[in-house]
């Protein structure tokens, strides 16, 4: 699991990196950033289904995936909120096709998911360090 650990933390800061890479240079037609943002997606949402079901019980029950849990759950509360807004917002044929009343829902939810996904890091970080130490206090 330490294996796994430190590879789930490099995947995270390196898709980090390339984002903000790719935001620097601004070449979207060459290096589209949205590409390392769906990586890094990727990269938490497959970490949060294998710690779900693999790894030791302790890990589930901490204080700081609680909260992270909680977080995903407003981010994905907010998402839903937007959906229904925009679908709400339509009229039929009489409304304006480019109107997106769930628009500013959806903005506000990038905030909570934003933090959420730094805080994951944090977490990994963590854990990481964790199993380092338990580790080396199994050797001395």
């Amino acid at each position: 699991m330490k294996k796994y650990k430190a590879f789930d933390f490099y995947i995270q800061v390196i898709s980090l990196t390339l984002i903000g890479v790719t935001i620097l240079i601004n070449e979207s037609l060459k290096i589209n950033p949205f590409i390392f943002l769906l990586s890094y997606m990727g990269a938490q949402a497959i970490s949060m289904v294998l710690h779900f079901f693999t790894g030791l019980q302790t890990w589930k029950k901490t204080t700081w995936r609680k909260y992270h849990v909680i977080g995903v759950g407003v981010v994905a509360i907010l998402l839903v909120v937007a959906v229904f807004q925009d679908s709400a917002g339509r009229s039929g044929g009489t409304d304006d096709k480019y109107g997106m009343p769930g628009l500013p829902t959806l903005i506000w939810a990038t905030i909570p998911a934003i933090l959420t996904s730094f805080f994951y890091i944090i977490i990994t970080w963590q854990e990481w360090m964790n199993i380092k130490q338990r580790n080396l206090v199994r050797l001395k």
